[in-house]
């Protein structure tokens, strides 16, 4: 399970990172999305929408130093199900609207994968809350945290390949949606 833990922080990491940068310089549109989802009041969509991605940015960053693990799986998990809920709603009401999930950069429409994806990061955070793991974590310097069961050498593996993986998976979508609007642009020609 320690491997697992440590590739599943790595990866929450790199997820939310990703996210956060993604929605920072484009907070406005971000905002929108948000509040596209009318489940807050006005002030509470803008509120979310401008402190949104600077939480989702600091909790990757934490995570990726392994700062604070408990406490900041704890948080993405719960946002994560907050997300979900979000998302299911908008889906029981009938509409479709741009997720936000990875920003405007990303624009994508809410579909019961939505929801499913976010509890599978969910199960993940939930792993890296109970197991803590602590390889190449900052936390293992504190006491009372459990010694790293993962040898620092497998860890940088582990980060390598899941920052690969999420890359590769991350520009293949890019990819399939840069063809489609080739297509369609073709088709208006």
């Amino acid at each position: 399970m320690g491997v697992a833990a440590v590739v599943f922080r790595f990866g929450l990491a790199l997820v939310f990172l990703l996210s956060g940068l993604a929605k920072l310089p484009r907070r406005r549109e971000f905002t929108q999305a948000v509040r596209n989802y009318r489940l807050v009041p006005e002030r509470a969509g803008e509120l979310i929408g401008r402190a949104l991605p600077a939480v989702e940015v600091a909790a990757g960053a934490l995570l990726a130093v392994g700062l604070g693990v408990r406490p900041v799986a704890t948080l993405l998990a719960l946002f994560l199900v907050a997300f979900s809920a979000a998302v299911a709603v908008n889906l029981l009401r009938g509409r479709t609207i741009d997720c936000g999930c990875f920003g405007p950069v990303a624009q994508k429409q809410i579909t019961w994968w939505t929801v499913a994806r976010n509890l599978v990061l969910t199960a993940t955070a939930i792993v890296v809350l109970v197991v803590q793991p602590s390889a190449l974590a900052l936390d293992r310097l504190l006491p009372g945290t459990p010694k790293a069961d993962v040898a620092s050498g497998s860890a940088l593996a582990l980060l390598f390949a899941t920052s690969l993986a999420i890359v590769t998976v991350s520009l293949a979508q890019d990819w399939r949606r840069v063809a489609r609007l080739v297509a369609a642009e073709e088709e208006r020609s």
